[in-house]
């Protein structure tokens, strides 16, 4: 399952940006099985866009490529089984 949106964002330092997101989407996600999800972001000044993908099947790993979902398999991805949130959840969460 992909979520895709735009935050008002500013960072300095990406990789700082990108621990500190991943770690609220942990945290909401409530599990730290990194293979049954994953976050990406672009970061743009105030426009990041961020996408979050919850894994919809075992060793099915799910990313997006100029504007195309794509699906490879991965044998170390799992099913996100957690509650998924909405996606004003995740957009209030990862701010």
């Amino acid at each position: 399952m992909k979520f895709k949106f735009t935050q008002n964002i500013s960072c300095k330092d990406s990789g700082d940006c990108t621990d500190n997101l991943f770690a609220k989407l942990k945290g909401l996600l409530e599990t730290s099985e990194q293979n049954q999800f994953h976050i990406s972001i672009s970061h743009k000044p105030n426009n990041h866009d961020i996408w979050v993908y919850l894994y919809s099947k075992n060793g099915e790993h799910e990313a997006e490529t100029n504007g195309k979902d794509i699906k490879t398999k991965a044998a170390h991805i799992k099913k996100f089984t957690g509650k998924i949130p909405t996606l004003d959840k995740l957009k209030q969460v990862l701010l």
